[in-house]
């Protein structure tokens, strides 16, 4: 019998912390602020499971933003 089972590396987690600018920690403030009233928006219209896709993408961008 074969084994046909995908072998991945190991998980090797990095975390690096760095400070934000003024600048960019405005940026970062006015994207979280955006994101979570659709985020609130979506959950008041009980839409979040129907956008949820949507929602990742938010985080995505708020991470990419950072």
């Amino acid at each position: 019998m074969q084994d046909d089972t995908l072998q991945l590396p190991d998980c090797h987690i990095h975390v690096v912390q760095c400070q934000f600018s003024k600048d960019e920690q405005e940026l970062y403030q006015a994207l979280e602020k955006r994101f979570r009233s659709r985020i609130v928006y979506l959950i008041n219209k009980n839409l979040v499971k129907t956008r949820l896709a949507c929602v990742l993408e938010m985080i995505l961008h708020l991470r990419q933003g950072a």
